[in-house]
């Protein structure tokens, strides 16, 4: 699913510090925790930016450069503020202040790699420097360094229990590393600080919804929601919170409106799928699923469309699975399963050429798989074709020697072929895998009766 913050709920998480007239660095403000970092630069292109012409002056002192930066950032223009500042950093390398400033402006023009590693040359000296320490928390988080993350941030939010920044990247850090009960207090504080965040109550109600209680994250998605009513995820979410609560009605209503987008995200049809299912109105969960398969990737996409060939052949429509099955096998050629099925769908139609086909094709792709043996000997079987079957299942039980039905399969196959030693070698074992079976001490007496053999 996209992440909440990239449909219209941009926020900057930090904005860059400026000096005050004693040369101490401006405290920060910190805006709203979004699901990961978002700001209008990283919309910007990769190609190089010029500086203004009187950034080019070499007689700019570090102090006019830094402000230089500074006024550079609030104007949205991070990669020149990062140039700026880089250069007074090399007038006054040992500079709090600006290595602090150049941190947050590579930060916010995408680049969380080197501002983490500016971060950390300022925590180096300056260990208890809490704004550093939250801005390399949140750098991690970006880089998907949950686990550091929750290290970092966990010291801020210890220091400073009312960051909703440091507590809501706490509790993103946590989800990323698959606990949401720990996700849970940060986001929930979170977002008490800050209601009006959509951002914050999307990762407040994923945490509730992961450690199942339901009707706290129907609240948190519902208050994303009613900040940030074209909000995506948040739909979602609350469709599948009420999905579980068995509001199934109420959650395709809700997801109806998302769906008429010109590019609707494939969750929306996945979830209408499943209340459609859970309604019993088998039409339309065929048709969001067959959507759903237009907007999958292309692997995605196959195994879906392999499903919905089963759907067609559980009711014996043969001719609708059939396209199914072919659009499954062209989105990904290696599913043995779905080569199968389409060799079941050809045997259905009458078309023995190409369900044989489609068997070997099968076996190619997953040549120790017994089921796929037997479904290619069973198209094999017959006149000619009983040695190649027979062939076949000698490599199969190779691989499963005691599985009866190929034996059974075999040995009947022997006898048609008027190997009946050989059909009763195949029977005896099945009888040393099963020695109480009636049935498999009958097959034997059978064949021993046949070959003209005593019966002991």
């Amino acid at each position: 699913m996209t992440d909440p913050s990239r449909q219209g709920d941009e926020v900057r998480m930090e904005t860059l510090a400026g000096r005050t007239s004693s040369g101490a660095l401006r405290r920060v403000r910190h805006a709203p925790f979004v699901a990961l970092i978002v700001c209008v630069a990283l919309a910007l292109g990769h190609g190089s930016l010029r500086a203004p012409a009187h950034a080019q002056t070499r007689t700019l002192t570090a102090d006019a450069l830094m402000k230089q930066g500074v006024q550079l950032a609030r104007k949205g223009k991070y990669r020149e503020a990062v140039a700026s500042l880089e250069r007074a950093l090399a007038k006054r390398p040992k500079s709090r202040d600006i290595r602090y400033n150049l941190a947050l402006a590579l930060y916010n023009s995408g680049d969380p790699r080197r501002a983490a590693t500016e971060f950390s040359r300022i925590l180096k000296d300056y260990p208890d420097a809490v704004e550093a320490r939250r801005g390399l928390g949140l750098a991690q988080l970006a880089l998907n360094r949950y686990a550091a993350a929750a290290k970092s941030l966990a010291v801020v939010a210890g220091k400073a229990p009312e960051d909703a920044t440091a507590l809501g990247g706490l509790g993103k850090a946590y989800l990323g590393l698959g606990q949401p009960e720990k996700a849970l207090g940060p986001l929930r504080a979170a977002s008490a600080f800050r209601p009006r965040v959509a951002g914050l109550a999307y990762e407040w109600g994923r945490a509730a919804l992961g450690v199942g209680l339901h009707g706290e994250a129907k609240v948190a998605f519902g208050r994303a929601l009613q900040v940030k009513p074209d909000s995506v995820d948040a739909a979602c979410g609350l469709a599948q919170t009420q999905l579980a609560l068995g509001e199934a009605a109420i959650a395709v209503e809700s997801l109806r409106r998302f769906a008429a987008s010109p590019t609707p995200d494939p969750q929306i049809f996945r979830l209408l799928a499943q209340g459609y299912d859970v309604l019993g109105l088998v039409q339309e969960a065929l048709e969001a699923r067959k959507r759903l398969a237009d907007l999958l990737p292309a692997k995605e996409s196959a195994a879906l469309q392999l499903e919905l060939g089963e759907m067609y052949a559980d009711k014996q429509q043969w001719e609708q699975a059939l396209p199914y099955f072919e659009a499954a096998i062209t989105g990904d050629p290696s599913n043995a399963q779905a080569h199968v099925s389409l060799a079941k769908c050809y045997h259905a139609l009458g078309s023995a050429d190409k369900e044989l086909a489609r068997w070997r094709k099968a076996m190619e792709l997953a040549p120790k798989d017994m089921s796929i043996g037997l479904g290619l000997v069973g198209a094999l079987q017959g006149g000619d074709e009983n040695q190649a079957a027979l062939a076949i299942l000698d490599r199969a039980l190779k691989h499963h020697p005691n599985h009866a039905d190929a034996l059974q399969t075999a040995a009947q196959i022997a006898r048609e072929m008027g190997e009946l030693r050989r059909a009763e070698e195949y029977l005896r074992r099945v009888l040393a895998s099963d020695p109480r079976s009636f049935a498999a001490r009958k097959a034997v007496v059978d064949v021993l009766l046949e070959r003209g053999q005593p019966v002991k």
